[in-house]
């Protein structure tokens, strides 16, 4: 699976299986109603995810509630997307070289997130940041 770059996973259960991380060309990622899992952590362990990648998509992912603390480390990611993901709570270490940011339906990011709220400061040096 030297060149997959795109890939969409629907209805990944608890965990993200490790067969994502021999995708060495992988470009965009989406993983979509996926009400079950609770973390991404196994994709960041020892920087498995490729260097390749520029577009992570959580769409429908209900049990989430953050975002690896070392999701820095995800150096070429340029795009995220977290649209229903109601029990999302943090962004903390998003990569510096991500350029944009779209949160839709995420009722406690925009919270603490949107219009300047109290958390602000982690996503601010973000140039495109969207909440609807």
């Amino acid at each position: 699976m030297q060149s997959l770059h795109t890939l969409h996973i629907d209805s990944v259960a608890t965990h993200m299986d490790p067969f994502l991380l021999s995708l060495q060309a992988l470009r965009v990622l989406i993983i979509e109603d996926s009400e079950e899992l609770n973390s991404l952590d196994v994709l960041l362990e020892s920087d498995h995810l490729p260097d390749t990648l520029e577009q992570l998509q959580l769409i429908n992912c209900n049990s989430i509630k953050s975002l690896p603390q070392n999701m820095d480390r995800v150096l070429g990611l340029e795009s995220l997307h977290l649209i229903n993901c109601p029990n999302m709570e943090s962004l903390t270490c998003l990569p510096n070289n991500l350029t944009e940011l779209r949160i839709s339906g995420c009722p406690i990011l925009k919270e603490k997130y949107g219009d300047y709220g109290p958390e602000w400061d982690n996503i601010s040096h973000v140039p495109y940041v969207s909440f609807d």
